[in-house]
């Protein structure tokens, strides 16, 4: 990303979830600003929440001042501090595009503590965003828009689901999935698909994990299949159903991802890059421990407590 925006000629349209005052946060930042300075057209919208450490960095103003365009999604200031209704939605998506000519989508956020995480980007070449906007394409962008009446990477990942008749291959770090989801899952189950979620051990969100875990064995016990990631932190979100058709980008497999977040996710159904996703799933099953419907009797106490206190919350987490 980093060697792709200094080769930049007219433009570059970066949005992010997080970047940080740190090592990484602040070389990019750099970068924008030399491309500025350059007059490489530098657009770029960040969290207000997520980013919220580079707010008042002088570095932001620089760009401006240097011709860019920084914005800052839904701040929340003394206006709205204690009307957590106006909090959401956040902009929780990862994507950037130079040039029109090379595309990232997936959920990569940029921050030194993140850098040794498991985590997925797709770069795309000879194809902008706006070129991959085609339904019915090999490689296909769908965007989620707060306060619209509709969510169309939700509604793609819930057709696709009730569709299946091989397997579904869930991989994301949070897993609260909305009610029709989760019914849609268990439904599979009852077909004789194989469902199988790969989540993480790890996490930067302890709560998130707690309230997940809290679910599962029920979720277990009707048939689903859930594998802990036991190495490092896992924070790819990726699907893959019957070997045949793909998404990755953003969105977590929660409430906030696919129901009230702006997201951006990539809908796949080339076979080569499916089958390089499957395998990838596969490959990573094998630092897996699946979890069996028992598993909570070696949680901590506090850990159990914390979880079944915070379902109150699992709509904003």
């Amino acid at each position: 990303m980093y060697r792709d925006c200094l080769d930049a000629n007219r433009s570059i349209s970066f949005e992010q979830y997080i970047i940080r005052d740190d090592h990484i946060g602040m070389r990019f930042l750099n970068m924008f600003l030399q491309k500025a300075r350059q007059g490489v057209a530098v657009r770029l919208i960040f969290d207000r929440i997520g980013s919220r450490t580079v707010f008042t960095s002088p570095l932001i103003q620089a760009i401006r001042n240097s011709g860019g365009r920084v914005t800052f999604y839904n701040p929340i200031g003394w206006h709205n501090l204690f009307l957590p209704s106006t909090w959401f939605p956040r902009d929780h998506v990862k994507s950037l595009l130079i040039d029109g000519y090379v595309s990232y989508v997936g959920g990569v956020c940029l921050a030194d503590y993140m850098k040794d995480w498991q985590d997925m980007y797709v770069r795309m070449t000879n194809m902008s965003l706006r070129d991959a906007l085609s339904p019915g394409d090999e490689f296909d962008i769908r965007f989620s828009m707060p306060h619209r009446a509709r969510y169309p990477i939700y509604e793609e990942l819930l057709t696709r689901i009730n569709r299946a008749t091989d397997n579904v291959f869930l991989a994301t770090p949070y897993f609260l999935p909305p009610d029709t989801l989760r019914i849609a899952l268990l439904h599979a189950v009852r077909r004789n698909v194989d469902v199988r979620i790969m989540i993480t051990e790890k996490s930067d969100i302890p709560l998130a994990v707690h309230v997940s875990r809290s679910y599962f064995p029920s979720l277990i016990e009707s048939g689903l299949r859930i594998f802990s990631y036991r190495r490092e932190v896992f924070h790819a979100k990726y699907a893959v159903i019957d070997g045949n058709w793909a998404m990755l980008g953003s969105a977590n497999i929660d409430y906030l991802s696919l129901l009230r977040n702006r997201e951006t996710e990539l809908f796949i159904s080339d076979p080569e890059t499916v089958d390089i996703l499957k395998q990838n799933f596969l490959f990573d099953l094998r630092y897996c421990e699946e979890l069996r419907p028992d598993f909570l009797r070696f949680v901590p106490a506090s850990a159990k407590f914390t979880g079944y206190l915070g379902r109150s919350l699992k709509r904003v987490i």
